[in-house]
Parts: structure tokens; sequence; C-alpha cells
């Protein structure tokens, strides 16, 4: 799938560049919250959405480490979706995933798939960025430093084709 694919998922809308959230719950409700404002999804969808996101955070974290976390439902659970949906946030205060690095995370991407060979190609673009390097470093101060939803959208799309695998 190639990477214009990719970022055809992040619409705008679902960027926001200051989360208002303190825990990680508050955050991934923040970022489902802009697929409903947007009518990607109905707040009943929402609902099952979060359900299963956080069914997922309860058995294992999903902060992958260098200040990125990667909250998603199972496959199965987002069977009304028509295509994969993707939002972003960031925490400039960072917020507590207990990731892997035990580091806070401030960078926060919700990523909802109907098919699963789709969600794991958006998810390995994700964790191109967490990976350790000073390419991947110098992307997450760009991300980090954008002010505008489409200024990050931008920022990403960019990090995406330069760090993909």
């Amino acid at each position: 799938m190639p990477v214009t694919k990719i970022i055809d998922y992040l619409r705008d809308e679902h960027c926001r560049p200051e989360l208002e959230g303190g825990t990680r719950e508050d955050v991934i409700q923040e970022l489902a919250d802009l697929f409903v404002a947007s009518k990607a999804i109905s707040a009943a969808e929402r609902d099952l959405l979060l359900d299963s996101v956080f069914e997922r955070e309860a058995a294992a974290t999903t902060g992958v480490g260098n200040g990125i976390a990667l909250p998603h439902p199972q496959v199965d659970d987002v069977s009304f979706l028509e295509q994969p949906l993707i939002g972003v946030g960031l925490c400039a205060e960072g917020v507590d995933f207990r990731s892997l690095d035990n580091a806070p995370v401030h960078t926060v991407f919700l990523v909802a798939s109907p098919d699963k060979v789709e969600y794991l190609e958006v998810a390995k673009r994700i964790a191109a960025l967490a990976r350790a390097g000073s390419r991947e470093e110098k992307w997450r101060r760009v991300i980090g430093q954008s002010r505008t939803p489409s200024a990050l959208r931008e920022a990403l799309q960019d990090a995406w084709e330069e760090l993909a695998p």
C-alpha cells in the first residue's frame, strides 16, 4: 500500500495539535470524538470503538516508546467502518500510557481499521516514527512542533515518506 493511500486515511479534522486530556482515557476519547464531529462515525459507533480500545488498553499497553502511543480496537470490533480511520493528537505535557520505555507519551495515534492488513500497514508507518535514531528523533520533534491540524498532517506525510519501512 503506498504512503499516499495511508495519509489519505488521516484527515485534517482528525488531527489535534493540542490535546486537552490528562489521562490516556481522556485523550483516546478526545480523538474518537473527532471522528464523530467529522461524521466519519456515529456516536453509537464511537461507543463501540471506545469499548474495544479500552479493552485492548487493559490487556496491554499501546505506548510503543519514544513518546508515541498507538491505541486501537480489535479489527472485528470495527467492522462497521468502510476504511481505516486515523486520529492523531499531541500532548505537550505528556500522558502516562504505561509505555514500554516508561516515558510519557506526547503523540497519540488512534487507529481503527476493519481490515487487518491495512491496520498493520498503518501501524508499521507509525512504528517507524517510534524507532530510535536521529532521523526519527528529528521527525518526532517536527511533528511535536506542529500548531495546526494541516501542519500536523503535512509533517506526518513527510515523515512517513522519508521513514517508510
